[in-house]
């Protein structure tokens, strides 16, 4: 069964191996450097580590790259070189990680087939997003993705439906369901499967805002593709729905584009997706652009080629795009954030609740309330940081 914690890090199974990981107060530049290199240009580790990286630096290598959720996957590269005397003190964590990694997920797998029988005997079409679509496609895929929670896609017809299911197989909610209105967010309350601890979230559409979709959750749960994977039949979206879902929810959902950040799990989620299939990457092009959004999608194509070699034959990458990628790189390897950033966040809050005044209720109940008015504080730092 999963910690039934939601900050997994003080759960872990490897806590007694994290006093490498808490060694540095800071991580460094170099570390930085380092696992981009790991990622971008020497993926297996063929060649030895800098020599200007040392067991301190190393310590801020697995920090890093666990924060960025590619520790599990950057496992087996740095057992490949295990010999090295600079990376031997890391592998033992990266395999700790690895192995939890790889548990965590099989319990999230054991969530996911539940839901699927359970919806599949209600008779609702669901649809699993992100993460748990990586998940279902294939088996293989346990132990290459750190995930958090499970998304799963029904209509919006069905979503209180889905609710009561999932309710009466033992999934309890975790939070008032005020702030998760029809109107003011874009999936139900979060709700824990008792029996595995896993988290899901059932999604009405994609993006948080109701009066302008990139993308119908109609259109991608007709469009869904069906895959079988241990037995069970999932429906996953087609390939183009899931990249514009992933570049939507990093540049616009998690504010990334505003905020010159980015989430290196979320670039090779991307990558992967390039390679596994023949993208039309025409239809993405144009949904970001009918949406207004041209510029977020540009932005992140750039980043993923300057930090991991992808070329992605997309709309042309345009100097706006390249000066946000140069930006969000000069970020993920130890630049300081920008003292604009507070102002930025207060600036995008006042431009979405003038757009959407119907969201304003939810913000005074959050004001008002110290216990979310603590966590949209946590939120927004953790974002800036």
């Amino acid at each position: 069964m999963l910690p039934v914690s939601s900050n997994w890090y003080d759960d872990s199974s490897w806590r007694n191996e994290r006093s490498l990981m808490e060694t540095a107060g800071h991580e460094t530049r170099a570390a930085h450097a380092a696992v981009l290199d790991i990622m971008g240009r020497r993926p297996a580790l063929e060649a030895p580590c800098p020599a200007a990286l040392g067991a301190r630096d190393i310590s801020n290598v697995v920090r890093f790259a666990y924060r960025h959720g590619v520790a599990g996957a950057l496992a087996s590269g740095v057992r490949a070189a295990g010999g090295h005397a600079t990376w031997a003190a890391a592998l033992p964590i990266f395999e700790a990680i690895a192995r939890d990694q790889r548990n965590r997920n099989a319990e999230l797998y054991r969530s996911c087939v539940a839901i699927a029988d359970l919806l599949a005997a209600a008779g609702i079409d669901c649809v699993f997003l992100k993460g748990a679509a990586f998940l279902v496609e294939n088996a293989g895929n346990l132990d290459r993705r750190f995930m958090a929670d499970l998304d799963v896609l029904v209509d919006d017809g069905d979503v209180d439906k889905t609710i009561n299911v999932l309710s009466g197989a033992g999934f309890t909610p975790l939070a008032d369901a005020f702030k998760y209105q029809k109107r003011t967010h874009h999936h139900a309350v979060p709700m824990r499967d008792r029996s595995t601890g896993a988290v899901v979230e059932v999604h009405r559409r994609i993006l948080r805002r109701w009066d302008k979709e990139l993308l119908t959750a109609g259109n991608l749960i007709a469009q869904a593709q069906q895959v079988r994977c241990g037995g069970t039949s999932f429906r996953i979206p087609r390939p183009e729905h899931r990249v514009i879902h992933l570049i939507a929810h990093a540049q616009i959902s998690n504010w990334g584009y505003c905020l010159n950040k980015a989430h290196l799990r979320d670039l090779c989620d991307l990558q992967y997706l390039d390679q596994q299939h023949d993208l039309d990457w025409a239809m993405v092009d144009d949904a970001f652009a009918r949406y207004g959004a041209a510029k977020h999608m540009r932005a992140f194509l750039a980043l993923t080629s300057r930090v991991l070699g992808v070329e992605i034959p997309a709309s042309p990458i345009d100097g706006p795009a390249i000066a946000w990628a140069e930006r969000s790189e000069r970020g993920l390897t130890g630049g300081k954030p920008s003292p604009l950033a507070w102002f930025r966040v207060g600036a995008e809050y006042v431009r979405i609740y003038m757009r959407e005044r119907h969201r304003l209720p939810v913000a005074v109940q959050t004001a008002i309330n110290p216990v979310l008015r603590r966590q949209v504080l946590a939120s927004i730092t953790g974002r800036i940081r």
